[in-house]
This record gives C-alpha cells, sequence and structure tokens, in this order.
C-alpha cells in the first residue's frame, strides 16, 4: 500500500470515528433532555414543577445575596372556566387550564424570569433583580391580562360578568425574607390573604 492510499485509509477510518461519536453525542443529548422532562417537567401540564422551583429559587437566592440584588416570588391562583367553556372533561378541565394559564403568562414575562407550577393550581412566577414594587406592577399587568384573556371581557365595564377570578400573593428578598422558607412561606401567606378577601387581589406587605 503506497502512503497515498495509507493515508486516505486512515482519514476514512477518522471519519467514520467521527461519525459514530457525532451520534453518541447526540443520543446521549437527547436521554439527557427525556430524563430532564421527566424530573422536572409536570405530565399533565408540560410546566416545571415544584422540583425544578425549589432548585431554581435557591439558585436565584444566592445570586441576589452575592450580588446584592432583589428577588420577588409571586405566587398566581386562578378559578377556571366552567367544562362547556373548556369543552373537557372534568378530569381534564384541571390541567388544560393550567396548561393554557401557564402558557399564556409565560409569553408575558422577560426571559429572565421563571414560571413553574407552584402545586396542582397554583403558578409560581421568580423574579430576579425585581424589587416588591416591580413585582407588584408586573402583576398588575398580569391581571389585567389574564382577566380580558381568559374571561373575554371589557376591563372597563364593572358591570361585565366575570368568569374567573385571580389572586396573587407576592414576597420579596430582602424586603420581606431573607431565606428561601421564608420568601414562600410569606408568599403563600399573602396568596392565603387574597384568596380569602375580594376577587382579583394582589396581596403583599406595602399594599395591604
Amino acid at each position: 500500500m503506497s502512503e497515498v492510499d495509507r493515508l486516505r485509509d486512515e482519514n476514512s477510518k477518522l471519519k467514520t470515528k467521527l461519525k459514530n461519536l457525532t451520534t453518541a453525542y447526540s443520543s446521549l443529548k437527547k436521554m439527557n433532555k427525556d430524563l430532564m422532562e421527566n424530573i422536572f417537567i409536570d405530565e399533565n401540564t408540560r410546566l416545571y414543577n415544584s422540583r425544578y422551583l425549589n432548585i431554581r429559587l435557591d439558585e436565584e437566592m444566592k445570586r441576589a445575596k452575592r450580588y446584592n440584588q432583589f428577588l420577588s416570588l409571586v405566587l398566581v391562583s386562578v378559578t377556571s372556566p366552567s367544562e362547556e367553556q373548556l369543552g373537557q372533561s372534568s378530569e381534564e378541565r384541571g390541567s388544560m387550564f393550567m396548561k393554557k394559564l401557564g402558557e399564556f403568562i409565560k409569553a408575558n414575562l422577560r426571559d429572565t424570569d421563571i414560571l413553574s407550577l407552584y402545586n396542582d393550581d397554583v403558578l409560581a412566577l421568580i423574579l430576579p433583580e425585581t424589587n416588591i414594587e416591580g413585582a407588584v406592577c408586573l402583576s398588575e399587568r398580569l391581571k389585567d391580562q389574564v382577566l380580558f384573556a381568559f374571561s373575554g371581557i371589557d376591563l372597563e365595564s364593572t358591570n361585565a360578568k366575570k368568569n374567573i377570578s385571580i389572586s396573587i400573593g407576592i414576597t420579596s428578598y430582602p424586603t420581606d425574607a431573607r431565606v428561601i422558607d421564608e420568601l414562600i412561606k410569606n408568599a403563600s401567606h399573602m396568596l392565603e390573604c387574597s384568596r380569602g378577601s375580594e376577587n382579583n387581589t394582589i396581596y403583599c406587605s406595602i399594599m395591604n
């Protein structure tokens, strides 16, 4: 075998090895994606679950402390429309509504904001570099957008019949809490206060 033929043969073998490595990498990448989805994605709504929420909240809290930044947590609860409006059975209604609600809210957040499930009927929004006032402004905007999009009502009309209601609880680091457990506890308390008051209310330390 001539030197040229030998080099061609080695080059062909290297190309084959590279192709095999590329295929293996693609397979591993897909397996990793599937694994991440199984761990962090809710099967019914396809939204991030509470496990993902806790991990990201821990990361963002550490970053906020390291760089002396604000961090806000917003909990959102929306009563779902009737079965007839969604065209779903009672078993599918809750998950389908949460999926649609989550997708809608995510589309109206910044790229840096994080949305996930808090539990089966509550969404959580992690807002990096956002103080309590900023979180309130965002929540007010989201409240109006959700009511308009999911009720099909004119927000300027006080006589319009609302077929959904929204409750929002907000807490912020370092204004209201300095550790994750306290942040979550305060946000949950604010949400319960909102649920126990008039419809479509936002609760936080600077408003109530």
